[in-house]
């Protein structure tokens, strides 16, 4: 059992046919944005300033998010250029 505060790399989608279906993706993605909601209104202000463990580093969630958002512009900027060029 890990702390909540603590990063979990072992998640993985167990369903093969998740990567050959757009429909499938969004759902999984629905599910992930629905599950982060959950956990993010969960946190109390006190919460947000405690640090988490990421097998060496700490940081605090409030970080942790600020990077999640900058890492998600980013593959949206990606995204869009490599979508324009495929027309």
């Amino acid at each position: 059992m890990h702390d909540e505060r603590e990063q979990e790399w072992s998640y993985r989608h167990t369903e093969a046919g998740v990567v050959s279906s757009v429909t499938r993706i969004k759902a999984w993605f629905q599910t992930l944005d629905d599950e982060m909601q959950a956990v993010i209104a969960a946190f109390s202000d006190g919460d947000v300033n405690k640090p988490i463990d990421r097998g060496g580093d700490a940081v605090t969630v409030a970080f942790q998010l600020d990077v999640y958002l900058q890492a998600v512009l980013i593959f949206l900027g990606k995204a869009t250029i490599y979508l324009k060029a495929m027309n």
